[in-house]
């Protein structure tokens, strides 16, 4: 998901788990690498250069009926190689 929040691009990784794990987990240092790549192509491609990125994950846990989210703002950046 991408968005426009306060000055920032606002890339947002959405990850869902039925069980007991975080999905917040499911986002290694390996899928930050290629969000941060993915993210440079799209600022090129929209000329978004000038705009500073911010990097958020939203896990999603439990069923339709009944679920709770998490939602880690500036979750990880691209100079960084631990998460949140």
């Amino acid at each position: 998901m991408i968005a426009k929040k306060e000055g920032f691009l606002c890339i947002i990784e959405v990850k869902t788990r039925r069980g007991e794990h975080s999905p917040i987990e499911a986002v290694t240092r390996q899928k930050r690498q290629k969000i941060c790549k993915a993210t440079h192509l799209f600022q090129l491609q929209h000329q978004l250069t000038e705009w500073p990125v911010r990097f958020d994950i939203l896990g999603i846990t439990g069923t339709p009926e009944k679920f709770s989210f998490e939602l880690i703002e500036d979750a990880f950046n691209e100079s960084e190689d631990s998460p949140y």
